[in-house]
């Protein structure tokens, strides 16, 4: 193997950074084309070509990516599994192609020890270095997760009563493994997890929907079966009155809307008859999703958590 080694050292002495060339969302990147234009002239310089090959073992598709010495034939091989996930406005066959493409970038930049992007989609980890480093800490608030995290115990109050899971309360238990860690609202014989719909429009979206159009939830609750072992997690949208200091923000915040200074019964009436649900029967203000334990996602998040420390070490050293 020692030509194909020998070639490969002299091929990472001579490439350079391949600059990012296509934005995402969040970070940048360069594609495949891009790293191709940089390094095909010096793989066949150095005697050096590469295939990569999607092969299928058990229903799971595997992306082999084989590095070889032109004149030796000696070669090495990685292979990577790629999870599939469905990505928003895309068919089956668009994510799947997706997916391959991602996979096909990331893996030829690890076995050929090209560097081919910094960032990450990860925002947060943009911030988690200035807090380490300097103490510098950024705040987030929002009156949508004030009220989530106001009335969460009343929202599994309401799952207790409408579902027949058994006797439910409040998981205080921080979970966490080398990858994660997390608190799930519930964590019992069942696992689950409370969203409270800001009002009844946004709550009555979800009614309707089929599936779990949030992605970010489905995610989460990958997460939290993988914490806690279990194969099924349900996803609870529940519609609760909106907390009395919330109601009174949104009054003053509609006086200011419409230009009134003095109070309004009428600005009062409509604010609080748009966070007031106690008068829809309690069945119909929980919908419930039914979400399965799946293995290639969990192993997706693996990989970008992966990808996120490495972009995080990067950072702390350049600010």
């Amino acid at each position: 193997m020692k030509n194909v080694f020998k070639s490969l050292a002299a091929f990472q002495q001579e490439v350079k950074v391949i600059h990012k060339a296509t934005q995402g969302y969040g970070y940048s990147y360069s594609d495949l084309p891009k790293i191709f234009s940089e390094i095909n002239p010096l793989l066949q310089k150095h005697g050096l070509g590469f295939t990569q090959l999607i092969n299928t073992k058990e229903g799971i598709n595997y992306l082999a990516t084989v590095v070889f010495h032109v004149e030796s034939g000696e070669q090495i091989e990685s292979n990577c599994m790629i999870p599939y996930v469905q990505l928003k406005g895309m068919n089956d066959f668009q994510s799947f192609g997706s997916g391959v493409t991602y996979f096909r970038r990331y893996c030829l930049s690890t076995i050929l020890g090209i560097v081919t992007d910094k960032d990450t989609d990860a925002s947060g980890e943009q911030e988690k270095p200035k807090k380490e480093k300097y103490n510098i800490h950024k705040e987030f608030w929002s009156r949508y997760t004030d009220k989530g995290n106001e009335v969460e115990a009343e929202a599994i109050a309401l799952v207790n009563d409408v579902l027949d899971v058994g006797f439910i309360y409040k998981n205080e238990e921080k979970l966490e493994n080398e990858y994660l860690t997390g608190i799930p609202d519930v964590n019992t014989d069942i696992l689950i997890d409370v969203k409270s719909s800001w009002d009844a429009f946004t709550f009555f979206e979800k009614v309707v929907e089929d599936e779990v159009k949030n992605k970010d939830y489905y995610y989460q609750l990958q997460g939290y079966m993988w914490l806690t072992g279990k194969d099924e997690a349900l996803l609870c949208y529940c519609l609760i009155d909106t907390p009395l200091q919330i109601v009174r923000d949104e009054i003053r915040r509609e006086h200011w809307r419409r230009n009134e200074i003095d109070e309004n019964d009428e600005i009062i009436d409509f604010v609080e008859a748009k966070h007031t649900f106690m008068h829809i029967p309690k069945e119909k203000r929980v919908k419930t999703h039914v979400i399965k334990r799946d293995e290639k996602v969990i192993e997706a998040i693996k990989t970008r958590i992966e990808e996120c420390r490495e972009y995080y070490n990067n950072l702390i050293q350049l600010i």
